[in-house]
């Protein structure tokens, strides 16, 4: 479970070679995230992760814009997030828990 925030300023390939988790959009609208992008043998790709391998070739004109991760803001939502959600746990508890001193 994690929450991931990008830029609102888009950057551009040469800049965003392993920056991380990047948000490619195409000049089709389309919205392809990504682990990492990198550069070999001249090309720059885009690649999904560990567990899928698969790499897609990004071309500089098909593409609208490219957001990087907000590091900084991800993590502080995804711990905000956490929290809610342990308090919303620890609330619903209680409610189930009866709590009281026993009747002389």
């Amino acid at each position: 479970m994690g929450c991931t925030v990008y830029e609102p300023a888009s950057s551009n390939l040469s800049d965003s070679v392993e920056q991380g988790k990047a948000k490619v959009v195409s000049k089709a609208g389309t919205d392809f995230r990504f682990m990492n992008i990198e550069f070999i043998d001249g090309n720059y790709f885009g690649v999904y992760g560990p567990k899928d391998n698969r790499t897609v070739l990004l071309l500089d004109e098909q593409i609208e814009g490219i957001y990087l991760r907000n590091k900084k803001l991800s993590l502080i939502l995804n711990i905000v997030g956490t929290l809610v959600f342990i308090s919303i746990f620890y609330v619903i508890w209680l409610s189930t828990v009866s709590i009281g001193f026993p009747s002389p």
